[in-house]
């Protein structure tokens, strides 16, 4: 499995949105470095259910600590074990990531839709949606919570209300989480059988 670099997808950032040094003058627009951030996820993400394909089919674990995937589903498997997946992400992967949300981050300002100045300032501090990720990477038993469960724990976390309908609006919910419970009712009903 460490010989197999060969399978990781060339990093597709192009030169010269690459800063060496700091604060280097840059034309990416914050809707630009999002849509990069999608992208290089989207990446991984592919690289990932590569990665576990090809184990799959060499008959070893895609992580360490790992079991074969039992069902066809790559993709919810994934979903469930990307923390785990992310120890095997290959390195230039990861610094493009680390790159694009350095740079996300270190926009202070930032305005809603509508233009230059036409939209209001964003909410300071983590969105529920990233708070959401970042509480479920910490802690996968995280994803047996119910909407209510969640929204109780990230009112008190972000120190504002957060509804359960919020929590079932973010993309935390509806891709990871659905998606992981759907993996687990796949398993055990494999395992039923």
């Amino acid at each position: 499995m460490a010989g197999k670099r060969e399978s990781a997808p060339a990093p597709l950032v192009p030169v010269a949105d690459r800063t060496d040094g700091p604060a280097a003058p840059s034309s990416l627009t914050r809707p630009a470095d999002e849509a990069a951030l999608r992208e290089v996820e989207r990446r991984i993400r592919m690289w990932m259910m590569r990665h576990v394909g090809q184990c799959a089919g060499r008959g070893e674990p895609p992580a360490p600590g790992l079991h074969l995937p039992r069902s066809p589903a790559i993709e919810l498997y994934v979903d469930r074990y990307i923390r785990e997946l992310w120890a095997v992400v290959p390195p230039g992967l990861k610094k493009e990531h680390a790159e694009i949300q350095a740079r996300l981050e270190g926009r202070k300002t930032v305005t809603a839709p509508g233009g230059a100045g036409g939209g209001r300032p964003a909410a300071k501090g983590a969105t529920v949606n990233e708070r959401m990720a970042a509480m479920l990477q910490a802690d996968t038993s995280r994803l047996e919570w119910s909407a209510s469960v969640w929204a109780e724990q990230l009112s008190a976390d972000l120190k504002r209300s957060v509804s359960p309908a919020a929590v079932k609006q973010t993309a935390t919910w509806k891709k990871q989480i659905k998606a992981a419970r759907a993996m687990t009712k796949a398993d055990r009903a494999a395992h039923k059988r």
